[in-house]
């Protein structure tokens, strides 16, 4: 990307916003070493980078991870799924530990993300919305930062930054740039270079349609298509044939799992037997396809159920825009269109797979959809916000019984909200909202008022612009205060939504367990040794986070609630166990009564 010298105020401005932005978040978690997404759990065996004798009796080596063995002694350890994410870690780690890098690197990636969103929206528009487009990006992030986000330090934290790169070279023509960019996505997160290809390839194809002017620009564009396409079959090549086992042969025998099975990062080892009928894949399971059908899932549009909050507010935006702007609002660039249609090929594509061979081969179809349909709905509202603040002003100013509805809805809600929302939920660093709130809901009930009783002739129109009263004014800084107060609220509680924060008793007993052998091996309470591989760096037998297949849970489970002391001497002897972890809770009567103390089958 090639800066424009005569917006380098804005892009300075940009990028200390956007590092000012990311340190207000991640200010209280980076002298904290336990406060950490939880989904970076999944790379505790990044600790071995530095000390390669840590969980010599992993079950996950040889599936999450491999070791290559080398001729001088020392093995490569990777996921090869994500070469240049590993790289990466591999490479800091000698100066910063994973957990804390892991936290630092939102301060590049947003930065860049904002910088390439105003160059899409000053090219495709103005530069107006490119402001538009990389400060509400940044917001939205801020607001939501363990959902879709740049900020969370995990391999999908690239996925929108490298999507939004691929779209402004697209855009721009500059074909090697986008070539570039989609081989490092498939070092980074190979889901995103998939959709990025199959984005690409679209817009090729469609162009391929039009008249023959700038034919020459398209057989570029299909050069450096097959280009990429053959690169990045080789950069994924490993992946694939991991995905089939054909790496079991090259790795260390001595860290092998006999019981393992192949699975990609963040997604758990298929069992035996169909997907579809999987107790693992089904109500609760431990990797559910669909939480809310056919919505929340591995198998749905999004997998979590922030990332569908989120989709609904931008939808609900995006209903805004329709409504006041009507047919205009859908006038955007080809290529976002073109986005849009790639993501639900991709969706419908890694569905077809899992159907006909019974493996996510294409990964999880959500992978796509939370990635690809984000983006499109953002993009739709940031490339119509300046156009539909202008409409909806002017409309609003023509009609004065529909800004009464307005100010009266909003009231409501802010009353709902008074009367409904916990306290503590809306409790901001020590300051209840709630009194903002009210005192924004007083005032809109004042104007609404005042509104009634007088005249709709308060606003003068002129050939050159609208000039509103200040009673309209008024209006508007109200809403303007009512979407900062909600946007704070909304930022709350979803930032910490998926962040590990132990609380002292489970740190005190993470830091006992570090202290143990190195070689230990420890069971015990499945949900309480979440965290000990990370932040211990101990092997555990199994948890709930990191399932294993095979004989060894029923009997885990056995053992923990006997009756007899021999039954867990005898599971212990058996696989190897050092160490028991034992949560007392887990024998009371309201947590047996619960009906469920682990995963199904179990």
């Amino acid at each position: 990307m090639q800066l424009d010298k005569n917006y380098l105020k804005i892009y300075v401005w940009l990028i200390l916003l956007s590092i000012v932005g990311v340190a207000w978040l991640q200010w209280p978690r980076l002298g904290d070493p336990y406060r950490v997404d939880e989904d970076f759990r999944s790379f505790y065996w990044f600790a071995k980078f530095q000390n390669p004798h840590l969980f010599p009796n992993d079950p996950e080596a040889g599936t999450r991870y491999v070791e290559i063995a080398m001729p001088w002694g020392k093995p490569i350890v990777t996921s090869v799924y994500s070469l240049g994410y590993d790289f990466l870690f591999y490479t800091i780690s000698f100066v910063v530990e994973p957990v804390l890098f892991s936290k630092l690197l939102p301060f590049a990636l947003m930065p860049v993300t904002v910088l390439y969103l105003f160059e899409f929206g000053r090219l495709v528009r103005d530069r107006n919305t490119g402001l538009v487009l990389g400060i509400g990006f940044l917001l939205f992030n801020l607001a939501a930062s363990s959902a879709v986000s740049v900020l969370n330090g995990l391999q999908r934290s690239f996925a929108l930054t490298f999507m939004i790169a691929l779209l402004y070279y697209l855009q721009a023509q500059k074909y090697r740039w986008a070539l570039l960019t989609t081989l490092i996505a498939a070092l980074f997160y190979p889901p995103a270079c998939v959709l990025m290809l199959a984005t690409w390839g679209m817009s090729v194809l469609l162009s391929l349609r039009l008249s023959q002017i700038g034919a020459w620009l398209q057989s570029r564009a299909t050069a450096y298509l097959v280009v990429a396409v053959v690169l990045i079959g080789v950069v994924l090549s490993p992946a694939v044939l991991h995905r089939f086992g054909v790496f079991n042969s090259i790795v260390n025998p001595a860290q092998a799992a006999p019981e393992a099975s192949v699975e990609p990062p963040n997604v758990d080892a298929e069992s035996s037997g169909s997907l579809l009928t999987d107790p693992a894949y089904g109500p609760g399971g431990r990797s559910e396809l669909f939480n809310l059908f056919p919505f929340v899932g591995r198998g749905g549009i999004v997998d979590l159920g922030t990332d569908l909050i989120n989709l609904l507010i931008l939808l609900v935006l995006s209903g805004l825009i329709v409504l006041v702007r009507g047919r205009v609002a859908f006038k955007l660039p080809r290529l976002v269109w073109v986005m849009l249609a790639a993501t639900i090929l991709m969706f419908t594509a890694a569905w077809l797979v899992v159907l006909v061979i019974d493996k996510f081969l294409l990964y999880l179809p959500s992978r796509y959809t939370r990635v690809g349909l984000f983006l499109f709905l953002f993009l739709f509202f940031g490339l119509n916000a300046i156009d539909f603040v202008k409409d909806g002003t002017e409309l609003l100013s023509r009609n004065l019984h529909r800004l009464v509805w307005l100010v009266a809805g909003i009231g409501l809600v802010i009353l709902g909200l008074l009367l409904f929302y916990p306290s503590e939920s809306a409790t901001i660093r020590g300051l209840n909202m709630k009194w903002l709130l009210g005192l924004t809901g007083l005032l809109f009930g004042v104007l609404s008022v005042a509104i009634l009783r007088r005249p709709p002739t308060s606003t003068v129109h002129t050939k050159r612009s609208i000039q509103l009263s200040p009673l309209t004014k008024g209006v508007s800084g109200l809403v303007i205060a009512v979407c900062v107060i909600g946007w704070l609220t909304y930022a709350s509680i979803l930032t910490e939504a998926s962040y590990l924060n132990p609380p002292p008793e489970e740190r005190a007993l993470l830091q006992f367990l570090k202290t143990l052998p190195e070689d230990s091996f420890i069971g015990g309470s499945p949900c309480i040794l979440d965290s000990v591989e990370l932040f211990s760096e101990r092997s555990v037998v199994f948890s709930c986070e990191r399932t294993r297949g095979g004989h060894i849970i029923d009997v885990g489970l056995s053992a923990y609630y006997a009756s007899d002391r021999q039954t867990v001497t005898d599971f212990c002897q058996e696989y190897g166990i050092d160490y028991l972890v034992i949560d007392l809770n887990t024998f009371s009567d309201e947590y047996l009564g619960y009906g469920r103390v682990y995963f199904e089958p179990y």
